[in-house]
This record gives structure tokens, C-alpha cells and sequence, in this order.
């Protein structure tokens, strides 16, 4: 007789889907399983040269929340069996990143500026791909939405493929053309 065949779901694992968005802020910035290490380094631009910093991370957690990450870790690139990396970023830039992916929630956004964090963690998480990041920044900057930075945020909107974030500023712009 043949047996049914093994599954995920009859082995208790849960589907990839809800993996996606648990909660792992506990694992964030500790050491206790963690095959990565991140050295985070001043970009050679920036006003003020800070010292390099370190940050544990679990390139599991890392390569289901970012597919360039993931990418990096799995497909033969030299960082894939390395223990330590170097990013050249705004150390508060990445880890704002990289708490996100942890917690998978970015409730602490709503109380960060506009053009020093908000619009640089945007970019971040564009080029690393976390896409429900871009989607928290996109509904979180359209809360933001005023007279004196719709422009730019519409043009942060359209050159990200923001539609909701594009829709909001050009329907602020509607509202308050007369002014």
C-alpha cells in the first residue's frame, strides 16, 4: 500500500506564507544563533564620519524578508560563507531596515522625519527589495502629506511605482491648488 505522501502542512510546518510575517524581534541585534554579522561602515559621503558598528543577524530571517539578501547568502557570491560583512550605509538607515524585517511591522515609522530617515529608508528598502517596508513608508508618507512636501513626495511616488503614495499626493494637489 502506498502511504500518503509527506507534506509541510502533516509534518506541522506552518505555510511559508505566515513565516513571512512572524514576528522575530526577539532574535534582533542578539548574538544567540546568529550566522552573520554585519559591519556597517560611514558611506565616504556622509557629514559626519561615525564609527564603524556591529549588528548580528540571522541570514535565514534575512533571505525570506530581502531577495537580494537572500541571493547573496545562497548563490555562490563570496559573502555566502563569510561570517562578517561590510555595507557601506547609514548605520540608522540599515537598522531601522533591518528592524523591520525582524518585527515585520513598522509602527515606529510614523514618528520619523520626513527627509533625513523616511525618504533614505525608501530607498534602502527599495534596492534590498523589502517590499512590505516600501509599503509601510508609502502608507506612512502619505499620512505625512502637506503643502510644503507633496512635490516631493510625488516624486518619490512616481519614481518608486508608489501608486497608492502617488494617488494620495496628486489628490492633495487637487484639493489644494487654489491655495
Amino acid at each position: 500500500a502506498s502511504s500518503a505522501p509527506t507534506t509541510p502542512s502533516s509534518l506541522g510546518l506552518k505555510p511559508a506564507e505566515s513565516l513571512r510575517t512572524h514576528d522575530y524581534s526577539r532574535l534582533y541585534q542578539r548574538s544567540m544563533f546568529s550566522d552573520v554579522t554585519f559591519v556597517v561602515k560611514s558611506p565616504p559621503d556622509a557629514p559626519v564620519k561615525k564609527a564603524d558598528k556591529t549588528i548580528p543577524a540571522h541570514k535565514i530571517i534575512l533571505a525570506m524578508k530581502s531577495e537580494p539578501l537572500g541571493l547573496m547568502f545562497t548563490t555562490g557570491m563570496r559573502e555566502s560563507t563569510m561570517k562578517t560583512i561590510e555595507f557601506v550605509e547609514d548605520y540608522e538607515i540599515f537598522e531601522l531596515m533591518l528592524r523591520f524585517i525582524y518585527s515585520g511591522h513598522g509602527a515606529f515609522l510614523a514618528k520619523l522625519p520626513l527627509e533625513d530617515t523616511l525618504l533614505p529608508l525608501l530607498s534602502m528598502a527599495d534596492r534590498f527589495a523589502v517590499y512590505p517596508l516600501r509599503t509601510a513608508l508609502s502608507d506612512s508618507l502619505a499620512e505625512t502629506i502637506e503643502l510644503n512636501n507633496v512635490c516631493q513626495l510625488l516624486n518619490a511616488a512616481s519614481f518608486y511605482r508608489l501608486t497608492t503614495l502617488r494617488r494620495r499626493s496628486l489628490q492633495f494637489i487637487e484639493q489644494n491648488f487654489s491655495r
